[in-house]
């Protein structure tokens, strides 16, 4: 059975009736409709590799749209229209139902598919799915492989952004959100946004796929569950990865640019004299780390 979250936040199903025991193969999520079984996968309008390059070998009909091309070069997700255009001119419109797949062997082992699944949410899609396993579950389950590369007809990709998923620096200064650090602890410790907890990308990770349910409401357990959690990083693939692991929990959760924050403690500092000492002194009084 295949679960998909819709537009609206509805989730559908290919059949009427579902089990506990079917939902995401049991892996104790609260949210479902992200996974796609490799036997189901075939009935998406596309399938989508968007590994950094696409193997010699590929799931048989798939498209490639390495994940990188969605990001500006420093390394933040590019605008909404940027992202739109890319995705148009690889044949993918907004209506399609995609499941997408890939890795990236340069990338330390942080997966690259949460962050597709980020952008393609902030843009408004609608059935969006990851496949599970990849390319191995699909190969185990029978799926034909191929070795043509594979492209579609360029289109008009029309987003409908879900502007809540990426957060500013006006939100973050509010007081009113989490702020969690995906960083690494021995980076979070040199210097981090004030009153950040620390949850590094790695600690939701298990051989480089998303722990299970109960494991993450563990590592999560002392963020509250009714307030907004805002993850930022140095990398957008760990901050996806933590976000993501947060939205399968059922946690209100955007992500934030490192970058922007840094950008905006030195446009402060060069017309307020002792900024950076305040900020640094106000960023060493309080921190957590979960994990």
């Amino acid at each position: 059975m295949s679960y998909y979250y819709g537009s609206d936040g509805s989730v559908t199903t290919s059949s009427a009736e579902e089990t506990s025991s079917e939902k995401e193969g049991g892996k104790g999520f609260v949210k479902t409709g992200y996974l796609a079984d490799p036997k189901e996968a075939a009935k998406f309008d596309l399938i989508v590799d968007v590994g950094t390059e696409q193997r010699s070998t590929h799931i048989e009909g798939a498209i490639c749209i390495p994940w990188n091309e969605l990001l500006k070069d420093d390394g933040n997700p590019k605008s909404a229209s940027g992202m739109s255009q890319v995705l148009g001119e690889a044949g993918v419109s907004s209506e399609d139902s995609v499941v997408i797949y890939g890795e990236c062997d340069t990338c330390g082992g942080v997966p690259v598919t949460p962050f597709v699944f980020w952008a393609m949410r902030y843009l408004g899609h609608g059935e969006i799915s990851i496949l599970d396993g990849g390319i191995e579950g699909w190969a185990t389950s029978g799926g034909p492989i191929g070795t043509v590369a594979n492209s579609k007809p360029m289109t008009t990709y029309g987003p409908s952004s879900r502007s809540e998923l990426l957060s500013n620096y006006a939100e973050i200064t509010r007081g009113d959100v989490q702020l969690v650090d995906a960083r690494s602890f021995q980076e979070f410790a040199r210097g981090r946004i004030p009153g950040s907890t620390n949850i590094d990308c790695e600690d939701v990770l298990s051989e480089g796929e998303i722990k299970s349910g109960d494991e993450l409401e563990d590592l999560f357990g002392r963020l509250e569950e009714d307030r907004k959690v805002v993850v930022y990083s140095d990398d957008v693939l760990k901050t996806a990865t933590v976000w993501y692991a947060l939205w399968l929990m059922g946690y209100d959760s955007s992500i934030y640019s490192w970058d922007d924050w840094k950008e905006y403690q030195r446009s402060e500092s060069s017309s307020e004299s002792g900024t950076n000492e305040q900020t640094k002194s106000s960023a060493d009084d309080y921190y957590v780390r979960l994990g």
